[in-house]
């Protein structure tokens, strides 16, 4: 069914094809690596996406828009990798093949990737806007216009990518689309196709060098006015060290993985739709290479959640306080535990050392009583021998 293969009518085009090449060797060994890395690339990434959206929700960071952003993309790639696991376990167990699971995981195989899509979109453009118009941050860039712009995308998705709730249904045994539908299915899927794939791409295209390109001019222009000003003296950061800059550094990454990720999978899905709409079938090389840029797309809903570590300074901090910071504390409390232990033994083993020197010294005092008793007992005998002697004389 369509829904496994997210988006675009030419699912069918491409199953064409693969029926043509399916005794191929190259194309089989391709067929397995897919199945094997989609259930790694769910797993996986549905744990990370589920703690980055953690992440950028806590209280540190969803006061910023562009965190806010991220976390709804987050969200959203893990609703399509739910989507995606669910047709994939249709190998050994067809669960897709129920009423109500088919037409959730076809909506949400064409939803969610929208959310996503659009969600980076904005990314790039806001990133434009605080480097080429940064005295309207403050107005465009804040938490308020960042939730409107959020709920205004999924009203949209929700729009548009909401026929596959009543136009799919579970049919002789399988998630397919009604028979009654076929058209009005075929006309959304067109209008998906755009919205989704057409328009963010091109966007995505012109608006990332412009930010490239912005970002290198505002460098120079801090660096230099930094430099007449002398402001490097007072010890202020350096342009590129700044929280603009590191901002910046995050946005363009996020940008550039998803355009670099991405860009493979949609140009050969849109010629695959283009040959669909001719009668030259698809190559069997096309339908390869098909499979192995969906493997290479799939890899940004892990890939994503690793450059938001790297390039993010405040998210890395804030994900490791939040989720690593009971094992810290876990650590400290043992190695806290251990030292109150040794200064319990020091302090038992001065007690013990001064028991004893206090022990010694009085032996010590007790003999030296003694001896001073003995030495007056000598004296008083020997004065005794010298009156007898003083007599006799």
């Amino acid at each position: 069914m369509a829904g496994t293969d997210v988006m675009l009518t030419l699912n069918h085009t491409a199953m064409t094809a693969a029926n043509n090449v399916t005794y191929n060797p190259s194309y089989t060994l391709t067929q397995y690596i897919e199945t094997i890395t989609i259930s790694l690339v769910c797993l996986v990434g549905t744990v990370l996406n589920l703690l980055t959206a953690g992440a950028f929700l806590s209280r540190p960071l969803r006061g910023i828009s562009c965190c806010l952003y991220l976390a709804t993309r987050s969200l959203a790639v893990f609703g399509f990798l739910t989507s995606m696991f669910i047709a994939w376990t249709n190998t050994f167990m067809p669960l897709i093949s129920n009423e109500g699971i088919c037409e959730l995981t076809v909506f949400l195989s064409y939803f969610c990737p929208f959310l996503s899509v659009w969600m980076v979109v904005i990314i790039t453009v806001e990133n434009f806007i605080r480097i080429s118009q940064p005295s309207r941050v403050n107005q465009l860039c804040t938490p308020r216009v960042a939730k409107y712009v959020i709920v205004s995308f999924v009203l949209l998705g929700l729009a548009v990518n909401n026929f596959p709730l009543w136009t799919s249904r579970v049919i002789r045994g399988s998630c397919d689309v009604w028979p009654d539908f076929h058209e009005v299915h075929a006309v959304f899927n067109y209008l998906d196709a755009i919205l989704t794939l057409v328009i963010p791409l091109a966007l995505m295209i012109i608006v990332v060098p412009l930010v490239a390109v912005s970002a290198m001019h505002a460098y120079e222009r801090k660096k230099r006015l930094s430099g007449d000003t002398g402001l490097r003296n007072r010890q202020c950061p350096e342009p590129k060290n700044s929280p603009e800059a590191r901002v910046t550094h995050l946005l363009l990454a996020v940008s550039v993985v998803f355009l670099l990720l991405h860009t493979p999978f949609h140009g050969i899905r849109i010629k695959l739709f283009i040959v669909s709409r001719t009668e030259i079938q698809p190559a069997s090389v096309d339908s390869m290479m098909l499979f192995v840029f969906r493997m290479v797309y799939n890899l940004d809903t892990v890939v994503s959640c690793a450059v938001y570590l790297v390039f993010g300074d405040n998210f890395r901090k804030v994900f490791v306080k939040l989720y690593f910071s009971r094992c810290s504390k876990q650590r400290s409390t043992t190695s806290g535990s251990e030292q109150a232990t040794t200064l319990t033994e020091n302090l038992m083993k001065d007690s013990v050392v001064s028991h004893t020197n206090g022990c010694g010294n009085e032996t010590r005092l007790v003999s030296a009583a003694d001896q001073g008793e003995n030495d007056e007992e000598d004296e008083e005998a020997r004065t005794r021998k010298r009156l007898l002697a003083a007599d006799a004389v």
